[in-house]
């Protein structure tokens, strides 16, 4: 019944032996039209569990594996949005808090994430070429125009010059919802960014427009200053619920990422 929900954990506690108590706030929009804007909700305890015959996640702080790159989050529209309406010295103490150092009051954030077109933090759909059947992307923007305007790369950029102030850099990896509706199989005999066929959202006749497209949004971003660290090929890419969604199968995403995206990425953009 909820288009969008954001859960906010506020402060953990921990009332007994082996207990944590979470205050938590929630944002949402319901189908209704309704919405929670920072709603106090009642507190969830958690409790460690028995030992389970069913199937069990066990993590075993004792042993390690990878290593963690970093944590961050994503530089949104809405995001953008909002900081473009605080006062300048407001929009220094948002960056100051995400990431600065901890040692300085920060969150010590290194890593974003931005959107390829519009999301589902977006007021409106948008991508950078709107030309229909434009296989060639004549009609790409280049500047990358509505990102800059509504504060995206200004925000990014006030993060980058953050981050190097201490030391750091940020990681940046991009991830599009949908590619834009004329790339996209009809449904119902529409194309939308906010629609997705199955099983698969992106016409095959597209692929190759598609993977030039990746290339052109980090060229452009990189124009900017800003330089990706890594791609994703889909956010989502088993979820179309009523936002921009590009729906796919393991199959047409594997041979995206070996036929058409991988080998224009290693030629266009190397390194």
């Amino acid at each position: 019944k909820e288009t969008k929900m954001m859960n906010i954990v506020i402060a953990a506690f921990a009332p007994g032996v082996g207990c944590v108590k979470v205050d938590w706030v929630e944002t949402a929009r319901f189908a209704d039209g309704s919405e929670h804007l920072l709603q106090t909700m009642e507190p969830l305890t958690l409790e460690p569990m028995a030992p389970s015959t069913q199937r069990t996640l066990v993590l075993d702080a004792t042993k390690t594996f990878q290593e963690i790159v970093g944590f961050g989050g994503a530089f949104t529209e809405a995001a953008a949005i909002r900081w473009r309406q605080l006062t300048p010295a407001d929009q220094a103490k948002v960056i100051q808090l995400y990431f600065a150092n901890p040692s300085n009051g920060g969150h010590g954030y290194t890593l974003g994430r931005v959107p390829i077109n519009s999301c589902d933090f977006s007021p409106a759909s948008y991508s950078f070429d709107n030309k229909t059947g434009d296989m060639e992307l004549s009609s790409f923007d280049d500047s990358v125009a509505h990102d800059v305007d509504v504060g995206m790369i200004p925000m990014i950029q006030a993060a980058q010059r953050a981050l190097a102030s201490h030391g750091a850099k940020l990681r940046l990896f991009a991830s599009p919802w949908s590619p834009p509706a004329w790339m996209k199989n009809p449904v119902a005999g529409k194309q939308s960014m906010t629609l997705s066929a199955t099983p698969n959202g992106l016409m095959s006749s597209m692929r190759t427009s598609w993977a030039k497209y990746f290339s052109r949004f980090i060229s452009a971003y990189k124009a900017h200053g800003i330089d990706m660290w890594a791609v994703t090929v889909q956010n989502e890419p088993e979820a179309a619920v009523g936002w921009e969604a590009c729906l796919w199968t393991p199959d047409f995403m594997a041979e995206f990422v070996a036929s058409y995206l991988g080998p224009v990425l290693a030629e266009e953009q190397p390194g």
